[in-house]
């Protein structure tokens, strides 16, 4: 029975910190937003291009790069942007 309650506990504590700012900022937004970049530069016709370092490069460089390379749209640029605070995608190696 005190498992039970243990784990009910925990599951309670799980369901209010989904509904928090932080959760759905930190774990929502900003890892789709990292997910989104990563995505097409993993992808076969992007691990075959010659000139890849430099895509990565391009992408993690700067705080908000023009995506268009990586044929991410605007919307999903915009996202990005809005997603990862003043750091951009560069904080997403570190994480």
């Amino acid at each position: 029975m005190a498992e039970l309650t243990k784990e009910r506990t925990s599951d309670t504590a799980f369901a209010a910190q989904l509904g928090t700012e932080s959760y759905r900022s930190e774990e929502r937004g900003y890892k789709w937003a990292v997910r989104l970049a990563f995505g097409p530069l993993l992808s076969a016709p992007a691990v075959d291009r010659p000139d890849l370092d430099e895509l990565l490069a391009a992408v993690f460089g700067e705080p908000f790069p023009d995506m268009s390379a990586i044929s991410l749209s605007q919307i999903d640029q915009d996202f990005v942007r809005q997603a990862t605070g003043s750091g951009g995608l560069r904080h997403a190696w570190l994480a």
